[in-house]
């Protein structure tokens, strides 16, 4: 029973750091894009925002509300950090270009270390069923009577 809980722990530990680390990540891409529409410059006049030019034909700044725009945001983050990636929200302009290949980077190291995570518990739990087993297999010294 102690395995299974452990088990889940590491597990439930996993989730709510990839939740974080999503959030985060999100929150920094729908930054960038956001700057640079209430800039109004040069990404904002050739349709280089995702805000205001995505692929499904929504502008998100006139057509719905904030929440939206975070969920949409949070829907590239976690595309981009399980590595699917469907391409409906791509970025457009030279940042946010260099913000993804830095995430797709990040994101890479950081399942590779949960992975070895994974490893390392089930190695554990392996080298003790073994010891387990060692234990229940070793002879035995004959006890004195007195």
């Amino acid at each position: 029973m102690h395995k299974v809980v452990y088990l889940v722990y590491i597990f439930f530990r996993i989730f709510l750091s990839l939740l974080f680390i999503v959030t985060w990540i999100s929150t920094i891409y729908f930054a960038i894009d956001y700057h640079y529409y209430l800039e109004k410059g040069d990404y904002y006049q050739n349709s280089q925002l995702w805000l205001t030019d995505t692929l499904s034909g929504v502008d998100f700044i006139q057509d719905v509300n904030w929440p939206y725009w975070m969920l949409y945001a949070y829907y590239w983050a976690s595309m981009i950090s399980s590595t699917i990636g469907y391409g409906v929200n791509t970025a457009r302009n030279p940042v946010t270009i260099g913000y993804s290949s830095f995430v797709m980077v990040l994101m890479t190291v950081i399942f590779a270390l949960f992975i070895n995570t994974v490893k390392n518990v089930s190695l554990i739990n392996m080298k003790k069923n073994i010891k387990d087993q060692e234990y229940f297999l070793m002879p035995r010294m004959p006890t004195q009577k007195n």
